[in-house]
């Protein structure tokens, strides 16, 4: 978890969640009491037992308390308990990311969740619409259609992530038409994800492979929409093409890590080269993880990036340029990290460079 918070200036360990002392406060609390009220808590930690007799979070702001307060929301999904778990995220938001400090740039303390089992899945499918405090979460991919369909509708909802990663399980093989439906949502998010991961490391069994790859990429500009995207699937040339499509319609787009198995991309450079000479491409950087370029292949894309004006990072996999064909990317990339800087400077002025030390 980030800690941007001070330890020893953090509010009081332990607060009561965001109720009012008005009978309708006290009745909302007196309700998500009773409805934990009947599970045994007697082997539970003491945090949990709290929680549970008197709504009383442990403050995440502080060391001691934000594993205790992450355990009681992961006790909340074990028993899927809705409106406790969201109470519970609300007061640990409310301390996490107090008045002044702005959750999608690093401040406060994150609300994450990870390895979550496939049988909990449609938990956090009911809850996210309704908590935006979650700003990191790890989700298998439903493995049947009708619940990949409702978990595409949460995350088109929910407005507060930041963060997101959507696996394939190992004890949970995809039926036909899931992926179709994860990637159908017709809205746009109201706010991008900063971080979007997606592993789908072989093609599932399905009866168009072609519409769910089609359908992933267009989710990019819509419920998946994301600044920097992570894919790990097995590739092809028309997917290679419908991606660079993507990330040219993205409105946010700016960073593509790409991994898994390119062996059946037989247009490669081309895809590629294509992509960072169009004068629209957005581009900021791209990372090609496991795939290979000839020497010619490389002098091509080199060639296409020295062209280009917005790539400033650049990985060709497991490639092996030569000493002249590396010191013409460096010098291409660094020409346009430093175009990158005047246009920001122009815009915002000197404020966030560091320029050294001021001489006495």
């Amino acid at each position: 978890m980030k800690r941007s918070i001070s330890l020893d200036t953090a509010p009081s360990r332990r607060l009561v969640p965001h109720f009012s002392g008005d009978p309708a406060g006290k009745a909302e609390l007196q309700r998500v009491l009773e409805g934990m009220a009947g599970i045994d808590t007697s082997r539970e930690d003491a945090c949990v037992r709290t929680f549970q007799a008197e709504g009383i979070m442990p403050n995440p702001a502080r060391f001691e308390g934000a594993a205790d307060a992450q355990f009681i929301l992961y006790w909340c999904a074990d028993h899927e308990l809705v409106d406790p778990f969201l109470t519970a995220a609300k007061a640990y938001d409310a301390q996490a990311h107090p008045p002044g400090t702005s959750r999608y740039r690093g401040h406060g303390i994150d609300l994450e969740f990870e390895n979550i089992a496939p049988k909990k899945l449609h938990f956090f499918i009911d809850v996210l619409p309704g908590c935006p405090e979650i700003t990191s979460i790890e989700l298998p991919i439903p493995s049947s259609p009708a619940q990949a369909g409702k978990l595409a509708q949460a995350l088109g909802d929910n407005i507060g992530l930041n963060s997101l990663t959507l696996y394939v399980h190992e004890k949970a093989p995809l039926k036909a038409g899931a992926l179709a439906r994860l990637f159908s949502h017709p809205t746009a998010r109201d706010k991008p994800l900063a971080e979007l991961e997606i592993i789908v490391k072989a093609a599932p069994a399905d009866t168009d492979t072609d519409d769910w790859r089609r359908r992933l990429c267009g989710s990019l500009s819509k419920h998946l929409m994301a600044e920097a995207v992570w894919l790990t699937l097995p590739w092809s040339d028309e997917l290679l093409g419908w991606l660079m499509q993507a990330s040219r319609e993205s409105p946010c787009l700016s960073s593509l890590d790409l991994s898994g198995n390119f062996q059946d991309c037989t247009t490669l450079q081309d895809l590629v080269v294509d992509a960072l000479q169009r004068p629209d491409c957005k581009l900021t950087s791209l990372s090609l993880t496991g795939a290979t370029f000839e020497q010619e292949s490389a002098d091509a894309v080199i060639e296409a990036v020295e062209k280009n004006t917005s790539l400033r990072h650049l990985h060709l996999g497991e490639t092996e340029l030569t000493a002249e064909a590396s010191k013409r990317m460096t010098a291409a990339l660094e020409r346009n990290r430093a175009l990158a800087e005047r246009v920001y400077k122009q815009i915002h002025g000197w404020h966030g460079f560091f320029t050294g030390p001021q001489q006495a």
